[in-house]
């Protein structure tokens, strides 16, 4: 059976809860749209991924993570608005395109957009990487 391992590619599914196992969900990974991921490659929190280590196929887990194993406090600094005009194309939102940005920003932990259109992809971009520089 496979053990997860220095440069074992990952996947897996989980619900990420507030607080404890009963909390709110906020994130899902499902086995429609698993996270998936090189261990080890430095791309997941060194937390999170030290709990995965030794893990096998199948083998279920829980994982609780303080703030500052995590990414800490709330930095209000690093929230950016946009204008509601630029996730819309025919004056309507493209539910798609979620999965499209976050994959284009992945330096950008959680980054909680509805929707996007295609057409406005590259203006987003620019948008949210003005507001880094």
């Amino acid at each position: 059976m496979l053990e997860i391992g220095k440069y074992s590619m990952v996947t897996l599914t989980y619900d990420l809860r507030v607080e404890d196992e009963k909390g709110e969900v906020v994130e899902q990974a499902t086995t429609e749209q698993p996270l998936e991921f090189l261990y080890g490659a430095g791309a997941m929190l060194p937390k999170f991924e030290s709990h995965l280590s030794g893990l096998k196929e199948g083998q279920p887990f829980t994982i609780k993570l303080a703030k500052e194993d995590a990414y800490g406090d709330i930095n209000n600094e690093a929230i950016v608005e946009l204008p509601k005009h630029v996730f819309l194309v025919d004056d309507k939102f493209d539910d798609e395109l979620i999965k499209e940005i976050e994959r284009d920003l992945p330096a950008i932990p959680h980054v909680f957009i509805s929707s996007v259109a295609q057409t406005n992809l590259d203006k987003l971009k620019d948008l949210i990487w003005q507001q880094f520089d």
